[in-house]
């Protein structure tokens, strides 16, 4: 399974290191390492498949005996029992060679989608800044979701490509043996038929590498527009959305309709290629020599025969043909994704674990893309010893997170050097949840230890939090923490940090999110040196809160990029420079109080000691500060009196439709938000009226377990319902269903009577010969079987378009269907369903929509029709068979009854 990091990406890197001018015009392809990872399974289906090509011949050598022997009964009646019996049991080992080929195939189909999807997310954890730049989400799960589709689809019957060529020559050499050199007329037009093809596969190649694209945008948008459907549903922008996204899928429509277009070609090409064959060798075999080449019930059904086998590889190759194509735009798409750039562990040093440092960076310059001109950190000097808690203040966008980012070793090292000792965790600014429960997201995939488990969430202040969520901690969290405040993830995030228990820990600004006791309780508890559970860490913490400040051991200031000042409290402060101006800027924030969170700006004593501060240094600016301070919350008090009303960006009042119209964006799941969650503090009160608007809307209905949050998605079992079937057919019209089954059926009499009509020329050939020198009989005989054969033909063309084109009126239908319910659902749908599940609804199951499922149903119809009519010329010539049929076909139904009601899933 690991057999992509080991054999491809090192095959590119080599390349890329020797010869990087051409790294990105060789790409090693995935198939080598496919190969070598499954070549015991692939030599073994080899061997199956060649056994099954040679054993199909054994039936027409033994089907002319047979007719010999009905022919010229001389020869006991147990010669031809024993010729029978032989043909029936060829036919079994044939059956079972075949099947066992299969099984080989659709397993090692689906190992390799898992291999590729195992890699593919591995690559896409490791790429690079610069790489992710080019790969965006959509185009990823694009890939897993279509490409590695098409390779395990593909997989089933690659072995045709070589197998289907093997059983024409053998096929065209037995034709020789019995109708002569006539058999070449036939094996031109195969040749033709291939450089016909070839042509058509170049054009497919280039529709899919467009269509691919116009996928990627659109998966793309759809994943903006969902991340952000908040927004869209209170702006009320479900129409645009629709909009964007629709322009794209016509577009995506057209490339569709082109391909539709040629493969019906493709299919026309290879449904007439055994017709004209056929037509063309007896012809041929028959104008010769009139006289001694006659159609014999021995040579005509012999050579039947042998035209039935020939029939399947040429129709094999009009269907493998274009999905190698398909699936070598696919392959190309995987080769160049996985030969983008990832990060690169070895150019985070790693100091010696005796060293006294945790932490050095010495003349490092980072930047987020490798070609970037402006580095975003420019020559940093910075060394952090162990157990040291380091304080990194500064402006907004003076590069404090991108600091903590370089020492990750997320960011490009232009120069310098950047070395790190021991394991370490992160805390980002914005939290990240996953859909678990509490626990799990705490523990991390960990071992459960309770008693260090207990004393972790007791220091993230997460007790009375766990006391109201539904199921303790056992609760799910919703997709990104819907049922969390937004102290709350940053507790969860914290207490997941303290729990891996690393030697670093990296602090974005923790506490941010939280009450300004609760961030006190936290500093204390967690983060501090002497009351800490992480006082013997080494401590990395970015911060706006003014107290902690002082019991730092360093302090480090930002200024745009650089680092500007680095020291203990008391010096910085006495220096009166970045760092005093940065505290004196922090106050007057504190004052305004916009939204910035300073955690102890409550308290009345921190302000006091920072203000004593200033004033040992400089006591006119003291008194200048606190007049200012003063002031602003004067300001702030006054404007905090008047009751704001909801206004339109114009300044007009919002009507309370309105506001009933965005409700559901603000609906909550009942018993899925924590009694104990604080609104955000900046949050506008609403007035009773608003309120009740929003409640009118109808509040959600209640889970039977309300410690889940995510509801299970629903999977069908057994068998598909004939209300699917109907659903579908009238999304592609049913004027347009009925044209093609009445058009298959055309198309499957037309074959019958073809057949049928050769064995009435080849019973009265004889007599046609000696009452009909001049050949006229045989010459309208000819033209009658080639204008049975064209009509099939062209029926099936026929067919193949017109299901083709309702199936794109499908597509379209059903996927705007499917776009305007999503954005048109309540804000609970969002809250309940995952975006992933939502995203490959729009990715894999509309590919398959589009591609696979048009193929599937003419391909089911074309048997259907086609295993009807094989029996029908049986039963026609010997109706007692009907008694050994119909059981037949009884027990065969059951058999799939069985088969789908255990193992069939519909989604």
């Amino acid at each position: 399974m690991s057999v992509f990091p080991q054999i491809f990406l090192p095959e590119h890197q080599k390349l890329k290191e020797c010869r990087p001018e051409l790294a990105a015009k060789n790409l090693p392809s995935i198939l080598g390492p496919i190969g070598k990872t499954f070549k015991l399974s692939l030599l073994g289906a080899f061997f199956l498949k060649l056994c099954f090509d040679l054993m199909q011949f054994v039936s027409p050598m033994l089907l002319k005996l047979l007719i010999k022997f009905m022919e010229d009964r001389s020869k006991p009646i147990g010669y031809g029992i024993a010729i029978a019996t032989t043909m029936l049991i060829s036919a079994y080992l044939q059956s079972m060679v075949l099947h066992q080929y299969f099984h080989i195939m659709f397993r090692m189909g689906m190992n390799i989608r898992s291999v590729l999807t195992g890699a593919v997310y591995r690559k896409a954890l490791n790429l690079s800044n610069d790489a992710r730049k080019n790969r965006s989400i959509g185009t990823i799960v694009n890939i897993m979701a279509v490409d590695i589709q098409r390779i395990q689809d593909v997989t089933s019957f690659i072995m045709l490509l070589w197998s289907s060529p093997q059983q024409i020559i053998i096929a065209v050499f037995f034709l020789y043996r019995e109708l002569g050199a006539a058999v070449f007329a036939g094996l031109a037009v195969l040749v033709i038929m291939l450089i016909v093809n070839y042509f058509i596969s170049t054009f497919v190649k280039n529709i899919q590498d467009e269509q691919m694209k116009l996928k990627d945008q659109r998966i793309k948008i759809m994943q903006e527009i969902l991340n952000g459907i908040k927004v869209v549903k209170l702006y009320a922008w479900e129409k645009k959305m629709m909009n964007m996204v629709d322009d794209i899928r016509k577009k995506e429509l057209i490339t569709l309709r082109k391909l539709a277009y040629l493969n019906a070609a493709t299919t026309l090409s290879w449904a007439i290629a055994p017709f004209l064959v056929a037509v063309l060798t007896f012809g041929i075999y028959v104008l010769i020599d009139p006289e001694n080449n006659v159609l014999t019930p021995q040579v005509t059904f012999v050579s039947l025969a042998l035209f039935n086998i020939l029939r399947f590889p040429l129709a094999a190759l009009g269907i493998v043909i274009p999905q190698v194509v398909n699936t070598k735009v696919s392959v190309n798409r995987l080769n160049e994704f996985f030969a983008e750039e990832e990060i690169k562990p070895e150019e985070l040093g790693r100091l010696e674990s005796s060293k006294a440092d945790a932490v050095r960076l010495k003349e490092a310059t980072f930047a987020w893309g490798a070609k970037e001109l402006n580095p975003t950190l420019n020559d940093v000097d910075f060394t952090a010893k162990r157990g040291q808690l380091v304080a990194i203040v500064g402006r907004v966008g003076s590069g404090k997170s991108s600091l903590l980012q370089a020492i990750l070793g997320e960011m490009n090292r232009i120069s310098g050097e950047r070395l790190v000792s021991g394991s370490a965790a992160y805390v980002p600014q914005q939290a990240w949840i996953r859909n678990q429960t509490l626990r799990q997201n705490i523990l991390f995939n960990k071992p459960m230890e309770r008693d260090f488990y207990e004393l972790v969430i007791d220091a993230c202040a997460l007790p009375p939090d766990i006391a109201h969520l539904p199921g303790g901690d056992q609760t799910e969290i919703g997709e990104k923490g819907i049922n969390l405040s937004g102290g709350q993830k940053q507790r969860i995030s914290l207490a997941r940090a303290v729990y891996a228990n690393t030697d670093i820990i990296l602090l974005d600004d923790p506490l941010s999110a939280v009450d300004a006791h609760v961030g006190k309780h936290i500093f204390e508890n967690v983060i501090s040196s002497k009351t800490g559970m992480l006082k013997d860490k080494t401590r990395i913490f970015v911060t706006h809160g003014l107290a902690f400040l002082k019991h730092c051991d360093q302090i480090i200031v930002m200024k745009d990029g650089k680092i500007c000042e680095s020291g203990g409290y008391n010096e910085l402060l006495s220096q009166q420079g970045a760092f005093s101006d940065l505290i004196e800027e922090f106050l007057i924030e504190e004052a305004k109080g916009r939204g910035r969170s300073v955690s102890f700006g409550e308290d009345a004593k921190d302000v006091t000691e920072i203000l004593d501060h200033i004033d040992k240094v400089n006591p006119n600016k003291r008194k200048a500060l606190e007049s200012q301070i003063s002031q602003e919350i004067t300001n702030q008090r006054r404007s905090s009196n008047v009751s704001p009303t909801p206004a339109s960006p114009k300044g007009e009042s919002i009507p309370m439709t309105d506001v009933k119209k965005a409700a559901t964006a603000a609906v909550a799941i009942n018993g899925a938000v924590a009694e104990g969650n604080s609104e955000p503090q900046n949050a506008v009160p609403l007035k009773n009226e608003e309120k009740q608007a929003l409640l009118e809307s109808g509040p959600a209905k209640p889970a039977p377990n309300k410690s889940k949050i995510i509801e299970k998605e629903a999977v069908q079992t057994g068998k598909v319902d004939w209300a699917v079937y109907l659903a579908y057919f009238k999304a592609i019209g049913m004027p347009i269903t009925l044209a093609f089954v009445l058009i298959y059926i055309a198309s499957s009499i037309a074959g019958v009577f073809g057949n049928l009509y050769l064995a009435w020329w080849s019973d009265d050939a004889k007599r046609i010969v000696d009452e009909d020198p001049s050949g006229h009989e045989t010459y309208v005989k000819l033209g009658t079987y080639s204008a049975l054969g064209m009509a099939q033909a062209t029926t099936i063309c026929l067919a193949s378009i017109v299901m083709t084109l309702g199936m794109v009126r499908a597509s379209k239908y059903l996927h705007t269907g499917i776009l305007k319910n999503v954005l048109h659902s309540p804000m609970q749908f969002f809250d309940v369903t995952p975006l992933g599940r939502i995203i490959n609804r729009f990715s894999k199951d509309v590919s398959d929509i589009d591609s696979r499922l048009p193929s599937f149903i003419i391909n089911f119809f074309g048997s259907f029709l086609q295993s009807l009519m094989i029996m029908f010329i049986p039963i026609y010539v010997t109706p007692p068979i009907l008694f050994f049929i119909v059981p037949t076909l009884v027990l065969y139904y059951y058999l799939c009854v069985w088969i789908f009601g255990h193992f069939l899933r519909t989604w």
